[in-house]
């Protein structure tokens, strides 16, 4: 079940009214957010990027502003303020995590685990794999990534290719 301020969503995208446990809630993204969520991008991707030779700011942006205004992206809220954000596809043949994005006064608290987990039991029960792409130097999270089951499957110079299956984990 994901989260969303008036509950969790289920499978079929409906809201049953069952209070948050860990204390964040989901909601869907507002133009307005784009501020929040480059901010939280830059902070946490600009010198990862860097090490790459990978930083391009002015494109970087126009994606972020994308993401923000294409009705995939959730904002996460702790303690009623925006703490992260998540872009996420739930296409007919997997779930594809395309981007996710935590404060670091907010990671370690649990809250990437439990999203994850909550994705993760989604396609266990509508029986698709999880997708997501990490970059090579994110040590961080690509091990939050492979403790909750995700495996490389792939890799190029930049990323790894991470999937979850069904049965697999």
């Amino acid at each position: 079940m994901i989260r969303t301020l008036m509950g969790t969503m289920d499978d079929a995208n409906t809201v049953a009214k069952v209070p948050p446990a860990s204390g964040f809630t989901l909601r869907a993204a507002q133009p307005e957010d784009f501020d929040f969520a480059w901010t939280l991008y830059r902070g946490l991707m600009e010198a990862l990027s860097q090490e790459l030779g990978l930083w391009h700011e002015t494109a970087q942006r126009a994606m972020i502003r994308s993401a923000v205004n294409g009705g995939e992206v959730s904002i996460i809220l702790a303690e009623e303020r925006p703490v992260g954000w998540l872009q996420l596809q739930d296409a007919e043949d997997a779930i594809y995590i395309h981007q996710l994005y935590i404060d670091a006064d907010y990671q370690s608290r649990g809250i990437g685990t439990e999203l994850l987990s909550e994705i993760v039991d989604r396609a266990r029960r509508q029986s698709k794999p999880v997708h997501l792409w990490v970059m090579r130097n994110n040590e961080r999270a690509r091990q939050l990534y492979e403790r909750l089951g995700f495996l490389a499957v792939d890799e190029d110079r930049v990323k790894f290719h991470l999937v979850w299956e069904c049965g697999k984990a």
